[in-house]
């Protein structure tokens, strides 16, 4: 398990290792996308299933996380 503060909400959140390893690979995907010049596109994401915990998915919308 992880642990880390989440300063939006003011807590201290506790992930899976899982999902603190599919965090870090989608993270590195949004860096790819960006490197690549695939963010130019209308409501483009990248989303990834979380192992071993049915129904949990992230979602990374590049339009709102590209922003200057």
């Amino acid at each position: 398990m992880a642990t880390y503060y989440q300063p939006l909400i003011g807590k201290i959140l506790t992930i899976s290792n899982a999902e603190m390893r599919v965090r870090i690979n989608l993270a590195f995907a949004y860096q790819l996308a960006a490197l690549k010049g695939w963010d130019d596109g209308i409501y483009t994401h990248i989303s990834a299933s979380v192992p071993d915990e049915a129904g949990a998915y992230l979602i990374i919308n590049l339009d709102y996380a590209l922003m200057k």
